[in-house]
C-alpha cells in the first residue's frame, strides 16, 4: 500500500513538473503588447481547459477564451490594421524554469477572430493553423522560435472590435478519450483599414467546434517513425487569410522586454526574458543546454553545471526504481 501511495505522489509531482503554457504577449507594429490580453486567473494560469480528469472540451464555456472567461475585459484594446502581421508569444511557468513548452506536449497551433465582445454563438473564423508539417509539430517549432508564432490578419474583414483567440492543443494524452489538452487565451483588438462589406467564413462556435472523436482531437502521437497525416480540428482557414506553410517565423529584437531569439541560434529565449544575443543571457541567467535559466536554479559540482530539474529527474528515477524493484 505504501508503494502505491508513493507512486501516486510521484505521479502528481511529475505531472506538476511538466510544462503547460499561456499567451505571454503580442507583438503589433513592432511593439510588444500585453495590456490587450485578457488577464490570467489566480492560481495555475498555465493549465489546459480540459484534460483526462476534466473531459469538458465539448461543453465548457472556457473553450471561448480560457479559464478567466470571456467576460473579464483586458486593460485596453490594441489597435491594428487589417492585413498586418502579428506575433503571439507563448511561454510556460514551472518552478522558474525557462522554456516555452515541454517537448512531450506536441500538437497544433490555431488563431481565430470574432467581431464580438463575448464570443458567443457561431461567430468565430479561423485565420491561421499549423499542425504536423514535415513530421514536426507546431509546438516543437514554437520551442525553436522562443515561443513566437507569426500570423497575418486578413485584409478583407470588416472594421471594428475583435476578440483574437489563440490556441494550442497538447496531444500527448490524446490516444485516450478526452485526453487532448487545449490551451486557450484571448486578446482584444480594434481593427481598421478593412472592408466593411466582407463576410468571413466558415464560422464556428465555442464550445462545440471540436468533438472528442475528431481526428485532430483523438490522435496517437506515439506511432513512431513518420506519423500518419494529421487534420487540424475546427473549420477551414478563412480564404483571405495567409495559409500555414510551416516555415519558422523569424523573431526581431525586442525593445520592450519581450523575449527574442534574434542574434543567436544557440540560446533560446524564454519566460525569464533573456536577450540571447550572441549566445549569452542577461544578468542573473545562465546558459544551460542552449537555454537561459535562472541562476538560482543551478548547482555547481566540480567543473560541471547541473540544473535542479536534472537533479530532480535523477532522484525521481532512483525512487521509482527502488519502489518497483
Amino acid at each position: 500500500m505504501k508503494s502505491i501511495n508513493l507512486l501516486v505522489i510521484l505521479s502528481a509531482l511529475l505531472h506538476v513538473s511538466m510544462a503547460h503554457m499561456y499567451l505571454a504577449s503580442l507583438t503589433i507594429n513592432g511593439q510588444s503588447q500585453t495590456s490587450c490580453i485578457k488577464p490570467k486567473i489566480n492560481g495555475d494560469y498555465t493549465a489546459p481547459v480540459a484534460s483526462l480528469n476534466n473531459q469538458v472540451l465539448e461543453t465548457t464555456q472556457n473553450m471561448i477564451c480560457g479559464a478567466i472567461g470571456v467576460s473579464t475585459a483586458a486593460s485596453s484594446k490594441c489597435p491594428v490594421a487589417a492585413g498586418s502581421t502579428v506575433s503571439a508569444y507563448w511561454a510556460h511557468y514551472t518552478n522558474g524554469q525557462n522554456d516555452v513548452v515541454d517537448s512531450s506536449h506536441v500538437g497544433p497551433c490555431m488563431v481565430y477572430l470574432s467581431r464580438t465582445d463575448n464570443g458567443a454563438g457561431n461567430v468565430w473564423f479561423k485565420i491561421y493553423e499549423e499542425g504536423l508539417v514535415n513530421n514536426k509539430w507546431c509546438t516543437i517549432r514554437l520551442k525553436e522560435t522562443g515561443g513566437r508564432l507569426d500570423f497575418k490578419l486578413p485584409s478583407n474583414i470588416p472594421n471594428g472590435n475583435y476578440l483574437l483567440r489563440t490556441e494550442t492543443i497538447a496531444l500527448h494524452e490524446a490516444d485516450r478519450a478526452g485526453g487532448a489538452q487545449p490551451y486557450v487565451q484571448c486578446a482584444e483588438l480594434t481593427i481598421t483599414g478593412g472592408n466593411d462589406a466582407a463576410s468571413p467564413s466558415p464560422l464556428a462556435t465555442f464550445p462545440g467546434a471540436y468533438k472528442n472523436t475528431d481526428a485532430g482531437i483523438r490522435y496517437n502521437v506515439y506511432a513512431g517513425g513518420t506519423l500518419p497525416p494529421y487534420t487540424v480540428p475546427g473549420p477551414a482557414v478563412y480564404a483571405d487569410s495567409t495559409p500555414s506553410t510551416g516555415t519558422p517565423s523569424t523573431p526581431t529584437p525586442s525593445t520592450s522586454g519581450t523575449p527574442s531569439t534574434s542574434g543567436s541560434a544557440n540560446c533560446t529565449a524564454g519566460l525569464e526574458k533573456c536577450s540571447c544575443i550572441q549566445g549569452k543571457c542577461v544578468s542573473g541567467l545562465t546558459c544551460l543546454s542552449n537555454v537561459c535559466v535562472d541562476a538560482s536554479f543551478i548547482v555547481t559540482s566540480g567543473s560541471s553545471v547541473v540544473s535542479i530539474s536534472m537533479v530532480y529527474s535523477a532522484i525521481m528515477g532512483f525512487v521509482l526504481y527502488a519502489v518497483l524493484a
